[in-house]
């Protein structure tokens, strides 16, 4: 078996009382960053606030946090009180801490969690 190349968080919360179009999706993830001892880099987010139908999976803001040693995908979908996170890095980080950080700065419940060595 090859040694693994990084590693990556995929989380899935649900019940997000905080998952709204206010929050600054900034500061989640420079704060997920600075709590994994990962350098920021670019960030990109994208709103989707369509009017009519308001379409659950496609009303919310999405943004992508470069870090140094990869990235950090959020898509917040509020109809849905959902919070999708990926943190993928080749440098080793605490994957219970940042899945605890994003639980309860969501204040929802984690309704899955996966950690994948990636190779």
């Amino acid at each position: 078996m090859s040694k693994p190349y990084g590693q990556e968080l995929i989380l899935d919360l649900h019940q997000c009382e905080k998952a709204t179009m206010e929050i600054d999706i900034q500061a989640f993830c420079e704060e997920l960053a600075e709590l994994v001892d990962m350098q920021i880099e670019d960030f990109h987010p994208w709103k989707s606030e369509l009017d009519e139908p308001k379409i659950p999976h496609l009303y919310g803001i999405s943004a992508v946090q470069f870090i140094t040693t990869s990235n950090i995908t959020v898509h917040i979908l509020p109809l849905l009180k959902a919070v999708y996170v990926n943190l993928f890095t080749c440098k080793e980080f605490d994957q219970d801490a940042a899945a605890e950080f994003c639980e309860k700065y969501f204040d929802g419940v984690i309704a899955g969690r996966h950690f994948i060595d990636r190779r």
